[in-house]
């Protein structure tokens, strides 16, 4: 049997061959660098998709007796001439939230700072809570 010969007699065949090998890898490198970033894509999609679904049912949820809930909000109202603290607090007063008249006085006088004696100045603003539906 012969041996056969693999060797290039000719050195630019041989560095032809190598220039190809390398622009072969480099080619495949770059075509599996792209699929890894396309798949990291979707599964970002595909997480963010599901965290929402997931997220969104949980805090959508109603519910189930139909019951409303309240939150207490505040209101800034600004203050007109000849009104009193106890002038607003009759306004703005709210016997199913509170126990007594004086409760939501003693509350508005301790958001505001107001001392006992009530003054208040117009054209000034004034905090009152109240309560809403959500």
């Amino acid at each position: 049997m012969m041996k056969r010969n693999t060797a290039y007699s000719d050195p630019l065949e041989r560095n032809e061959r190598r220039e190809r090998i390398i622009a072969m890898n480099r080619a495949r490198r770059t075509r599996q660098l792209r699929n890894r970033m396309i798949a990291a894509v979707v599964f970002t999609f595909i997480l963010v998709g599901v965290l929402s679904i997931a997220f969104g049912s949980i805090l959508s949820q109603a519910k189930s007796n139909g019951e409303r809930e309240e939150v207490k909000c505040f209101s800034s109202v600004m203050i007109g001439y000849g009104e009193t603290v106890d002038s607003l607090v009759e306004e703005y007063y709210d016997e199913a939230h509170y126990t007594s008249y004086g409760s939501y006085k003693q509350e508005v006088m301790d958001i505001n700072s107001i001392d006992e004696n009530c003054n208040i100045t117009p054209g000034n603003y004034i905090v009152l809570p109240y309560y809403t539906e959500l």
